[in-house]
């Protein structure tokens, strides 16, 4: 990106950065991508504009598409990889990635945030948890387990559509848990 050679100092940083870290742009809108690189969004929209784009949308939908067909590959040729090894060996790197994965949660910025939540989700009149696809059974394991400590959980909707429904009674004195994951 010529931006990064040639730009003011700022979009010179920028560009690097927008560079070094594609699925931040695929996945956010200006202001976040401008909050994450330490920027302002003009500055955002300015490369976009250098870049050709009519606009960030238009940049961020090529950036997309780029991070999609980088991901499936990357998947696709991990999920060959695995049909040659040893099933031992996966087995244990199965082992050693939950046990990260759980010593993670135990991190003392990730406990900080836990620790955060508590209160709120205590004094909600209710508390909602969504989540589709592979995040399902995530949210309805949080609304059953919460449901069974606390009578202020609501079941996890269990058809996409009924989303919408039990949100709609959703007002500020309740919380909705939007579980997801990073792209």
């Amino acid at each position: 990106m010529q931006i990064a050679r040639d730009g003011t100092p700022k979009l010179k940083g920028l560009a690097q950065w927008m560079l070094d870290n594609l699925d931040q742009i695929a996945f956010h809108s200006i202001r976040t991508v401008a909050q994450i690189a330490d920027s302002n969004p003009n500055n955002v929209i300015r490369i976009a504009s250098q870049l050709g784009y009519s606009g960030y949308d238009a940049m961020r939908a090529d950036v997309q598409k780029v991070v999609s067909a980088r991901s499936n590959a990357q998947y696709s040729s991990r999920a060959q990889a695995l049909r040659t090894r040893d099933e031992n060996t996966v087995l244990e790197e199965i082992a050693r990635s939950r046990l990260a994965n759980m010593e993670s949660i135990f991190h003392e910025e990730s406990l900080s945030v836990l620790l955060d939540c508590i209160d709120p989700l205590l004094k909600a009149r209710k508390v909602y948890s969504v989540g589709v696809r592979s995040c399902f059974s995530v949210a309805h394991y949080f609304s059953y387990v919460g449901g069974m400590a606390f009578d202020n959980f609501e079941p996890a909707p269990s058809q996409p559509g009924a989303i919408q429904d039990q949100m709609t009674g959703a007002g500020s004195k309740e919380i909705v848990m939007a579980i997801t994951y990073q792209h």
